[in-house]
This record gives C-alpha cells, structure tokens and sequence, in this order.
C-alpha cells in the first residue's frame, strides 16, 4: 500500500493498494519513485518497471507497463526521464517523451532534408544521362541487379528486375512489368527467355511453366565421376545464359565451368566476371586485377581464348579496376569499372575498335545486339541508351 502524508491533519493517508487492483495473483510492489504529482514509478517482485498515467487516488488511474524487466532499482525525473538499474549493474537512462518526440521530430527533417537532397541529386544525374542518350525505364519497383536480351524474332527488348527482396520481375516490349519468380541471387537472361540464377552456390534454371527453379548444377562432371566439390567448383555469383542451352559461370577459386548437354565441365582459364553472346562468343574477366583487368574472349570458331584489351593505361592512371562483363556480339562488348564508369567498344574488338568511356555511375550493366546499352543506377532505377533504334 502507499500512504501520502497529510500535514493539514498531520497523518498519513493511504492513496493506493496495490493488492486492490491487481489481487492475489500480482506480483507485489517493492519500490516506487516520484517525479510529479502524475509521474509515477513503480517496481514489482518481478522486476518489471510501471509508469502511471495520472495521480494516486483519481478514479482512473492505472500502471502502464513499460516492457521492461530483471531490473533491481528505479528512478523518475518530474519531466519524465526514467533511470533504472538491472540486476548486472548496469544503467540505462530513457529519456521523457517529450524529448523523444523533439529527437523524433529532428530526425524526420534531417529525413527530409537529405531526401530531398537526394531527389534533386536524382534529377540532376537524370539530366546528365539524358545528355548521354539514356532514357529512364518506368518501374513501380526499384531493382538491386538487371538483366536484359533481345527477343528472338520479335526483336523486342526484354528485360528482368530483381529486388533486394529477391523478386523477380520482367518486362517485354511496351508491356507493364510483372512478377514472375522470387530468388535471392545472381541472374542471367538468354534471348529465348530462358532465365538462371545462382543462389547459394547452386545453379537453377526458373521453369516457366510450374514457375518454380530447377537445379543444374547439383553435380557437375569431372572426367568420367560426376562430382560437386563444395571447396573447388562451387559458383561464385555470376551466370552467364545462352538460348543455345550452352551456360557459363565460375567457381569460388574462379575457375571457368560450362554447362552444356546438362553437364557440366571445366573450362580452360579463371574469371571474376563472364557473359555470353547469341553468336556463342563468350568474354571473360581475368582474375588477376593488378594492372586493373585483362579481358578475354572465345569465339565459338576458335574456342580458345585470346586476350582482348588490359586496362593497365587506365587503372595506373585512376587505380580503378574492372568489375563486371558484357558481351552481344564481337561488335558490342562492354565493362564496368569499380566506380560505374562504363566502357563501350566501338567496334568489331578484333580490328583493334577502341574503348569508350561513359561516366554513369552504373550498379549493373548489360548491352543488346543493337548496341543498347542498359544500365542499373544506385537508386534502382533502370536507364537504356539506344544508339540504332528506339524499340
């Protein structure tokens, strides 16, 4: 019980018992702490913190609970800061409401402040690429990677959205974007529509009939043993697909592994990036990036691999190395630098076309066999610079 002391009539008044409210089954109170007249604290055998919402005595006064417990000691302040002590020793202060709702406050306008600083960042990158020839791709959704293939026969663009919550969504032609799988992983688009994603080391190929993913590459075969090394061979992150069925990627020691006839095998080389092209040319980081990156690539004439292009020139003079692959044809190969720079060849690589740099500021990066070249910006939002037609 709680007693006030009343000097008018010099005794003491009981204001509360705490066996009247919550009966025999309450835990019983063993500390409470003062800040006002309507700010009390109350401690219970359990260790649990109460505030009250107005003063002992009036017809609706209650404990709040305040979520807390395994504390030993309390204290409230009149302006409602509550200081309490645990079992361990250890002290915490919250501070009163009225303070937690100016920090609250402060926080959104720094909120706002940095979003509209943001927002107006936006527009002038959007502008700045505007200038580049990219126009922004409408989406509801803002994406974490792309990836991006022309139709087969149609000629269409087709692309695919994932989020950082690993939705897939996709959009062909003038058509809306739509939703069509969830994965958390990288991805890849081949022009038949045929859609791989690597996920937790595992490749699978998104059935479009069931809408589920297929794993393949569970095992993959080495000489006559089909075997899965979970150390050796197991896929980093990137796939590279092909409507031919032929599919490439690389392992965590980066070693080169193709996939075609549903089996797997070990290519000649190691990559930090791959990306393949309709006409079977495939085009490769290698792992070395001391003098910024070297690319090679494999016609599938040759099927051998030649040393294309060294970024040594460049990387010496920003220390900027090579990130990622893309690859349409022999005419249309690009790359991705560290920063989002993008670089673009400007012709048939093997007739020495040099390499064009385009300050974007890309996250990812895809280019088409019409020489489009589509990027993925910080914020999401997807840009498509179209040189040769505007479909």
């Amino acid at each position: 019980k709680v007693y006030v002391f009343e000097e008018s009539l010099e005794e003491w008044k009981e204001v509360y018992s705490h066996i009247e409210m919550y009966e025999e089954t309450s835990y019983p109170m063993v500390q409470f702490s003062v800040g006002s007249k309507n700010l009390i604290a109350m401690l219970d055998g359990r260790g649990r913190v109460f505030l009250s919402n107005g003063p002992f005595g009036s017809e609706k006064f209650s404990w709040i609970d305040q979520k807390i417990d395994s504390v030993k000691e309390i204290s409230v302040t009149a302006d409602g800061r509550l200081l309490i002590l645990l079992a361990d020793g250890s002290l915490f202060l919250r501070e009163s409401a009225a303070v937690l709702e100016r920090i609250r406050k402060k926080k959104e306008k720094i909120a706002k402040i940095k979003r509209e600083a943001e927002e107006a960042k936006a527009k002038e990158f959007s502008a700045e690429l505007k200038k580049l020839g990219f126009e922004k791709i409408k989406s509801l959704k803002k994406f974490v990677q792309i990836n991006v293939a022309k139709v087969q026969n149609s000629g269409e663009t087709h692309l695919v959205g994932v989020t950082r919550g690993g939705e897939f969504f996709e959009k062909i032609g003038g058509e809306d974007w739509k939703k069509i799988a969830n994965a958390n992983g990288k991805i890849s688009l081949a022009e038949d529509g045929t859609i791989l994603a690597s996920v937790s080391g595992i490749v699978y190929q998104l059935n479009r009939k069931t809408g589920a993913w297929d794993a393949i590459s569970k095992k993959l075969s080495i000489g006559i043993t089909p075997v899965w090394s979970e150390l050796e061979t197991k896929v980093e992150s990137e796939v590279a697909a092909s409507s031919s069925g032929t599919h490439w990627t690389f392992g965590s020691d980066l070693s080169v592994w193709k996939y075609h006839l549903k089996k797997w095998k070990q290519m000649p080389g190691m990559a930090r990036s791959i990306a393949t092209s309709k006409d079977g040319s495939i085009l490769r980081l290698d792992k070395d990036l001391s003098g910024g990156g070297t690319l090679f690539l494999m016609t599938a004439v040759s099927g051998k691999w030649q040393r294309i292009y060294e970024h040594k020139v460049e990387f010496a003079a920003s220390n900027v190395p090579i990130e990622q692959v893309s690859i349409a044809s022999q005419k249309h190969l690009a790359f991705r630098d560290r920063v989002g720079n993008v670089w673009v060849n400007s012709g048939p690589v093997f007739l020495g076309g040099a390499w064009n740099k385009l300050a974007v500021n890309a996250k990812d990066l895809e280019i088409l066999t019409d020489g489009t070249i589509v990027i993925l910006t910080e914020d999401g939002s997807v840009f498509a610079q179209n040189k040769d037609d505007k479909n």
